[in-house]
């Protein structure tokens, strides 16, 4: 079952993935005063190289006009402008900010996949924690991840926040909680070749697909007949 289910993850992504690469939306905030619309988030201060960032770092509340959802920051260098119009790419950000490197995707896949399952939105340090976990992976050139020290460093703001990241960055090689589809949004640019908005991503769960739900449902009708074939045996 698992090398099913794994087979029909791969197919899925690449052909969401090759669909949506020509996709454009429009993003624009669910509350117009507040873009985490009284969700988690935290005041944090990170140094990359010698430039400090202070940010209120957690979860955005966006919509495309039709589904509301979380979108995170990838995008550490670039201020959030909504709304804004993205492009849905498959090759997070060869046309902005720069490629992610193979290692980089696969600890973006295993952050979500170890802990966003049991991640509390609404709690400003668990939210604050996971933005800070998402950009050490980006941002960090060290493959020991942390926000104690390296490229990319926490230096004030919430410490709760940044003791959670850790925490999730340690849990990068621990089990599987459940698994995400990330879908990234590429920022477009302004008529002189800037960058308008920060580039994003959000998840959404893997859903079985309808063959493993009728598979279970067929075992649960076989176990049935099979009780009550027994009960008429014996009676």
């Amino acid at each position: 079952m698992g090398m099913i289910r794994s087979t029909i993850i791969a197919a899925s992504f690449a052909l969401g993935a090759s669909a949506a690469s020509a996709t454009t939306v429009t993003l624009q905030q669910q509350s117009a005063s507040d873009v985490f619309a009284g969700g988690g988030a935290a005041n944090v201060r990170v140094q990359l190289d010698s430039t400090t960032y202070n940010a209120n770092a957690g979860g955005f509340r966006v919509t495309d006009g039709t589904n509301d959802f979380i979108a995170w920051c990838l995008d550490l260098v670039n201020n959030l402008s909504l709304p804004s119009v993205y492009s849905v790419t498959s090759t997070p950000f060869s046309n902005t900010t720069g490629t992610f490197s193979a290692s980089v995707q696969h600890n973006l896949q295993r952050l979500f996949n170890t802990s966003y399952r049991d991640l509390d939105l609404d709690d400003n340090v668990q939210s604050a924690g996971f933005q800070l976990a998402l950009w050490e992976i980006v941002y960090e050139g060290d493959p020991n991840l942390t926000l104690n020290s390296g490229d990319l460093r926490w230096v004030g703001g919430n410490s709760d926040a940044r003791t959670a990241a850790n925490t999730f960055l340690n849990n990068l090689d621990g089990p599987e909680t459940e698994e995400w589809v990330l879908t990234f949004f590429e920022s477009g640019k302004d008529k002189y070749g800037n960058q308008i908005s920060q580039n994003l991503v959000k998840v959404a769960p893997i859903p079985l697909p309808a063959a493993v739900w009728m598979l279970g449902g067929g075992i649960v009708l076989m176990g049935a007949v099979a009780r009550r074939r027994r009960k008429a045996e014996s009676a």
